[in-house]
């Protein structure tokens, strides 16, 4: 099992001007997938492609993680304990998921 960011795929509501498009670095063999915030906070999602986990860099504690699948049900929620956040991932089925992180939104596909 994998997760993949394309930059067809990666999206984020933007009810509001607080959120500018995210930007996506790639290098060799992975992809970052980074997004701001008015505040100039800057949130890093790897590796990419993942097998077992996914990194979150640059959460603040207690930001609320959710991860769901395309129906919106819940299969992962957990409260951030750090800057950097470690994701166990090896539970999810093939398929696409939404990361939320406090209700900012970004797309996930499960390989």
């Amino acid at each position: 099992m994998a997760i993949l960011v394309s930059s067809s795929m990666v999206a984020q509501e933007q009810a509001s001007n607080d959120v500018s498009k995210p930007s996506i670095k790639k290098s060799k063999s992975n992809v970052t997938v980074s997004s701001k915030v008015k505040s100039e906070k800057v949130i890093n999602m790897y590796p990419n492609p993942a097998n077992d986990i996914v990194t979150l860099q640059g959460v603040k504690e207690d930001d609320q993680i959710v991860i769901s699948d395309v129906k919106g049900k819940k299969m992962i929620e957990l409260k951030a304990k750090a800057q950097e956040e470690i994701i166990l991932i090896e539970s999810l089925p093939a398929g696409i998921y939404l990361l939320s992180i406090n209700g900012e939104n970004r797309k996930l596909v499960v390989q």
